[in-house]
């Protein structure tokens, strides 16, 4: 398989082996491009500009991140109980410098659908106060039925 490039602007516009990366934060017109042993660069283009490079293993997972697939440690599936009693599910990605990404619901369905393509750990974390019952686990797994 031909190794994919990842074109960082300034710096002479650099073009850097994408397993070399390990996920990416937009902040407006900025990004910083964290590398998988932990060092960052900071460049002046929004995450935008990385999305329509249209490499296949990065993925946009939320408005501000974008991660490397071939990075990911593990997807978690987490489920609780907010302050008004409401039951909440999130999603998110553990990266390797165990840096938390969040998951938004829009990009839900196409980041677990890569997930399972890559074959990306499966964890899951519920609330302790949370009664386990058969229909309350059958209704959780219906809407991801699609990762098992």
């Amino acid at each position: 398989m031909q190794t994919q490039l990842i074109k960082i602007p300034g710096y002479l516009d650099r073009l850097i082996p994408l397993e070399e990366v390990s996920y990416l934060l937009g902040d407006g017109a900025y990004t910083k491009v964290v590398f998988l042993d932990s060092s960052w660069l900071l460049c002046s283009a929004n995450l935008m500009y990385f999305e329509k490079q249209q490499l296949a293993t990065l993925i946009r997972c939320h408005k501000s991140s974008m991660v490397v697939l071939t990075s990911v440690e593990e997807y978690i599936i987490s489920e609780h109980y907010t302050t008004d009693n409401n039951q909440m599910r999130e999603i998110k990605l553990i990266m390797p410098d165990r840096t938390i990404i969040p998951i938004s619901r829009r990009n839900e369905y196409e980041v677990s659908t890569a997930c399972k393509e890559f074959k990306i750990p499966i964890g899951f974390d519920f609330d302790t106060n949370l009664l386990m019952t058969k229909e309350r686990l059958l209704n959780l797994t219906q809407p991801i039925d699609w990762l098992m």
